[in-house]
């Protein structure tokens, strides 16, 4: 039996996990969300049906049988549809930055906690092969001792999701979660790493 899944937010993102979904075995749309009709009204040639397309993720969630939920929105709206979702019980897969403050962050990880329902943060460069490259060499001692981790980050000019781009600090909100969270993951011994470890 297939997952099925809502896809909040149309952007750029949102369409990349809906075409990923799409394309995965073991998935399947259960609904699109978008505040913009016209980008709504896109996506409906992409294999969703009018019926699957909403506005409102009450309304979708209401109208349709899912198993989670993707919050791809805008940067400042991530919290409203991870609450709605988390609260019916669904599973949570939201972009980064995950919260834009640490109250808002606390919250839904206690509400996901209270409701026993996983609530995940995408965009984790931890399984890229370099980064599980490294931590294999690391934890075979290839390295020796690891006592510090610098990590520099160097992009050609591009463009920046205008909601990432209106934050102080962007380049921290787009890429914080990649590098200390790689850190970590690369060395800490096998099977102790942990989601949870504070900075």
């Amino acid at each position: 039996m297939a997952l099925r899944v809502v896809v909040v937010g149309l952007g750029p993102r949102g369409q990349d996990w809906l075409r990923e979904i799409q394309n995965a075995p073991g998935f399947e749309i259960a609904a699109v969300v978008d505040i913009d009709p016209v980008v709504l009204k896109q996506v409906s040639g992409k294999s969703v049906l009018p019926s699957q397309s909403f506005t409102d993720l009450t309304a979708a969630l209401d109208q349709n049988k899912c198993d989670a939920v993707i919050v791809a929105t805008s940067v400042g709206s991530h919290v409203e549809p991870c609450e709605l979702a988390l609260a019916r019980g669904l599973a949570v897969m939201v972009e980064k930055p995950f919260a834009l403050n640490l109250s808002d962050a606390k919250q839904l990880v206690n509400l996901a906690e209270q409701k026993n329902t996983p609530l995940v943060v995408a965009q984790n460069y931890r399984y890229l092969r370099s980064f599980r490259t490294a931590r294999r060499l690391i934890a075979a001692g290839a390295l020796g001792r690891v006592g510090m981790v610098v990590c520099q980050y160097y992009r050609v000019p591009h463009a920046m999701a205008d909601s990432l781009a209106r934050l102080d600090n962007s380049v921290l909100w787009g890429t914080g979660i990649h590098h200390p969270g790689c850190a970590q993951v690369c060395t800490e011994p096998a099977g102790n790493a942990r989601a949870d470890r504070k900075f």
